[in-house]
């Protein structure tokens, strides 16, 4: 419950103190580390650390979260957006201090609120987060259809959540006076303040998560048009959520933030790159690693490592050298292999090679740990497309291990290698070394052996690609579906679809399982359906009218792949619920996966012969590793398909990331 307070210079601060482009001037970074000496930490950039196993909420972190969640989290649409306004967290709190109370109204007066129709009061008061919204104040008091009315949301309702009433009717009323609003201010007695029965916390703490969880809700369910005051109560009750859907939340806000910090850094690096002030820049890494967390601060170093930008990678080195000096920092070989690499890649090979040096160094000259080394060097140096290093260590290690009697660390020099040709697409090259490590007693794994597969089936070199597939049978490995997948994309790969057809028969006929990722690397070379889902409002909806569709070869495909068990394994059913789970399928495997989804419950619907479920739920996630954060553009597919279907699913309100409907209702639909 409680909400631990620092007023700091926050009390003074105006609306308009933030900065462009969604990035707010503090930033809120979250740890997954608890420090057991801090629980807070402030640079002097006004960078707030908060570790995401604190959940007391300042009014600091709440309201840069909830800036972070206005700017990167809410999943909605533009238009919708537009409905809503939420005022600062501070401003009821400094509105009940006489010198700070002028200001307030005067701050208030410029956001013009009333021109929303539902307006967020955070309210943080005796330690407790409470939120009043207002809704339709921009109406008519006398209106027939729409009246305005205010709500409390409280989670912890035992505290008497109407001991506050007074002051919020004194705030809004000064609001109104102050905007102007005689007809409001003479009828707020007869404005109600409801207090709807919403979940309640179960600890002392997750006030403010609660508030915040409360906002994400309202923006999502609240009706437009609808007298709120006549039908919250239709979605916004106890069993509004449950504490599952709360954590989940709370953890993909503590992601959003924390992506927002590299935006931060990247930000802060263009600024002073424009003018020229590399020292800026390092002080500001500097600051940065002092007071972030090890998993916060190593991922901006791999943020930087794989930049192709060089103002940004250039940074690398003096990131990696201020890190090495934390408390908590331990060497680690594929870090160092990774800066090395970085190193090479821009041209400094002298800083590289002193790195290089004092790892061994470091190491104390001991030959495995040194191999083990190089190994990471290679793994990286390929990685980076740096063939010339590639071969210089390889040469260097082979040379190391001359001697070594250790067959665990000579197998792995030759792994090494043959991974590291084969992602520099010099499958020949790999091949031979493949050789090389069968002549001196060391048998291949599969793992190789698909390595090379690969590499050359990316380089259209099929002949040898299927060569080498011989090879493996003979030398006693069965085609399992992970190396028939390879196969099927490297036709892929190259447009060949009677290709992929025949593979999949093969695979038929070994009794090799098809799986989700069949599909995945199948569908995406499908030209046709690629370009359908890319327009969903395009989007054949059945079957049939998609095989009119198809080429020739693509309706020879989907056959093949409806004539698999893949829809059936992600298909569960019983009395109490018919699940189809879409985690792990591209957008192409999504849309087959419906149309068949479609016509499996159709038959099952109407033969007669299969129970029906009380529930039909299609769970299609959040978008959590979309490109862009809570936009899932599986979901939006979905969601295009049983609009234009007429279907009587609809978003789960407890779990946004599902669709679901009563069973009888879904075979009334089909049937």
């Amino acid at each position: 419950m409680e909400a631990s307070r620092r007023r700091s210079n926050r009390k003074s601060r105006k609306p308009s103190e933030k900065v462009g482009n969604n990035i707010p001037t503090t930033l809120c970074i979250y740890e997954d580390v608890v420090d057991p000496d801090c629980e807070e930490l402030e640079m002097n950039d006004g960078v707030t650390i908060i570790n995401q196993q604190n959940r007391k909420l300042n009014s600091d972190q709440f309201d840069i979260i909830l800036e972070n969640m206005w700017n990167n989290y809410f999943s909605i649409e533009i238009e919708r957006k537009k409905l809503f306004k939420c005022i600062d967290c501070l401003w009821f709190d400094m509105y009940m201090t006489q010198e700070t109370k002028p200001k307030v109204l005067n701050w208030i007066k410029k956001q013009d609120i009333f021109s929303k129709k539902y307006v967020f009061i955070p309210i943080v008061c005796w330690g407790h987060w409470r939120l009043v919204i207002l809704c339709n104040f921009g109406e008519c008091i006398h209106s027939e259809t729409i009246r305005p009315c205010m709500l409390l949301l409280d989670s912890l309702n035992s505290a008497d959540p109407k001991t506050i009433e007074p002051n919020i009717r004194m705030f809004i009323k000064d609001i109104c006076r102050e905007e102007g609003k005689t007809e409001i201010v003479e009828s707020l007695a007869q404005i109600p303040l409801l207090v709807p029965k919403v979940p309640q916390q179960q600890n002392s703490e997750d006030c403010g998560i609660y508030v915040l969880y409360y906002i994400n809700l309202f923006m999502k369910n609240a009706p437009e048009d609808v007298s709120i005051s006549e039908s919250y109560s239709n979605f916004m009750n106890e069993n509004w959520f449950n504490i599952e859907g709360l954590e989940t939340f709370w953890n993909e806000i503590f992601l959003c933030a924390s992506t927002n910090l590299g935006q931060f850094i990247f930000h802060e690096v263009d600024k002073y790159a424009a003018s020229g002030d590399t020292t800026a820049s390092h002080r500001l890494i500097r600051k940065f690693v002092a007071s972030s967390s090890k998993s916060i601060a190593l991922n901006t170093l791999s943020h930087l490592l794989s930049s192709d930008v060089h103002r940004y990678c250039s940074l690398a080195l003096p990131m990696y050298e201020r890190i090495t000096q934390t408390t908590w920092f331990t060497w680690n070989s594929k870090l160092i292999s990774s800066v090395i690499a970085s190193l090479e890649k821009q041209g400094y090979s002298d800083e590289a090679q002193v790195l290089i040096s004092e790892s061994i160094q470091k190491l104390e000259f001991r030959n495995q740990e040194i191999a083990l080394f190089y190994c990471d060097l290679i793994h990286v140096f390929a990685k980076n497309g740096l063939k010339e290093s590639v071969f210089n260590y390889y040469s260097q290690l082979k040379e190391l291990l001359s001697g070594s009697t250790s067959s665990s660390l000579n197998r792995k020099a030759f792994e090494y290698m043959i991974s590291a040709l084969c992602t520099l697409d010099l499958p020949n090259d790999a091949e031979e070394v493949m050789k090389e490590m069968n002549n001196v007693g060391f048998n291949p794994s599969g793992f190789e052996f698909r390595l090379i597969v690969l590499a050359y089936g990316k380089s259209g070199l099929f002949d040898k690609m299927k060569r080498v597939l011989d090879q493996m049978k003979i030398s006693g490995y069965v085609l399992d579906t992970i190396c028939f997948n390879v196969v099927l994309s490297s036709y892929g790969n190259h447009g060949k679809i009677s290709e992929i057809v025949l593979w999949i028969q093969k695979m038929k006929n070994s009794n090799t399982p098809l799986s989700i990722r069949t599909y995945n690397t199948v569908l995406n070379s499908c030209s046709t359906i690629i370009a359908f889902v890319q327009d969903p409002k395009s989007l054949p909806l059945s079957i049939k009218e998609l095989m009119e569709k198809l080429t020739k070869d693509e309706v020879l495909l989907i056959r093949e792949l409806m004539d698999s068990s893949v829809l059936l394994e992600k298909l569960e059913w019983s009395s109490s619920e018919g699940k189809l789970d879409l985690h792990g399928m591209h957008l192409g495997s999504v849309y087959v996966i419906l149309l068949q989804w479609i016509e499996e419950l159709r038959m099952r619907f109407c033969c007669g012969s299969w129970m029906i479920p009380a529930e039909i739920t299609v769970v299609c996630g959040l978008g959590k590793h979309s490109s862009i954060r809570g936009k899932s553009p599986v979901k939006a597919l979905v969601s295009e398909l049983m609009v234009r279907l007429k279907s009587p699913m609809r978003i789960d309100r407890k779990n946004v990331g599902c669709f679901v409907a009563k069973g009888k209702n879904v075979r009334n639909w089909l049937c």
